[in-house]
């Protein structure tokens, strides 16, 4: 399987992220069936999220069972920790 590429990926506390992925067809479907199977306690689309553009809301643990399917999980991930860290340090999260 190809992997995926994350296009933005957002911490929103500790135990969600907000994600954009894409890639060839059948990599990105597979991918978005998977999320889908999970349900809304731990995946679901939110087509407000990324100013309009929308992303999957998921739970971490769930998104880091899936970190192989993605080229740049660990960069991405560790960005928006990061982020997050320092918006909830500023009083901002």
């Amino acid at each position: 399987m190809d992997n995926l590429l994350i296009k933005r990926l957002t911490a929103y506390n500790a135990y969600w992220y907000a994600v954009r992925f894409t890639d060839d067809t059948m990599p990105f479907k597979a991918m978005v069936s998977a999320l889908k199977s999970y349900g809304r306690h731990a995946a679901y689309w939110q087509k407000s999220a990324f100013d309009g553009y929308g992303g999957w809301l998921v739970r971490a643990d769930i998104l880091e069972k899936y970190a192989d399917r993605f080229d740049n999980f660990e960069n991405r991930v560790g960005i928006a920790r990061r982020t997050y860290e320092r918006l909830r340090r500023q009083g901002l999260a």
